[in-house]
């Protein structure tokens, strides 16, 4: 199953921080992909976070969505923050809705929103052998390496070129 996991928003209640604003920065997970959210005035309130990951769940599997992160302190050692972890699988429809996340510790109380919805579209996966090299003369290489690339059509008139990829050596899948 294609997923699309939106991180929504952070409604939080109480900082520890004095001046009740906090410089945080939360490392969001969806099945291994992780984003950064990094507000350096976090306050008592409602701030969007806007964090969207595509994933593709075989209907074997589970969706696993997780979030955590520190308070950054200058005079200091950074604080950790509440986070969460979920599983969801195909006996409670891979958690397709809006799930909204409590979490508290003595540095922060909040509540976060993500939504999870199908795909927008199709996701193609090209896989193929990879070969990379750098620009340095002196470091090691070229190195050879199998990759697949994920690429999610949400238009119609999309279009994709990639052009380093042999046809040859390159095995194109659509899900539909």
């Amino acid at each position: 199953m294609d997923l699309e996991v939106h991180f929504r928003r952070i409604a939080v209640s109480k900082i520890s921080d004095p001046g009740s604003n906090a410089e945080v920065e939360f490392t969001l997970a969806a099945n291994g992909q992780t984003q950064k959210f990094v507000d350096n005035d976090l306050r008592i309130g409602i701030t969007p976070i806007n964090r969207t990951f595509l994933v593709r769940v075989p209907p074997t599997s589970t969706l696993n969505i997780a979030a955590g992160g520190v308070e950054k302190d200058v005079s200091s050692a950074d604080d950790p923050l509440p986070g969460f972890v979920r599983r969801f699988g195909a006996a409670n429809n891979f958690g397709l809705g809006v799930h909204s996340i409590p979490a508290s510790n003595t540095h922060m109380t909040n509540l976060m929103d993500f939504e999870v919805r199908p795909a927008p579209g199709p996701l193609t996966s090209l896989t193929g052998t990879a070969t990379l090299t750098t620009t340095d003369d002196r470091a090691r290489g070229p190195f050879t390496t199998p990759i697949t690339v994920e690429l999610f059509f949400n238009d119609p008139r999309t279009e994709v070129s990639i052009s380093s990829i042999p046809p040859s050596r390159c095995k194109l899948a659509t899900a539909r």
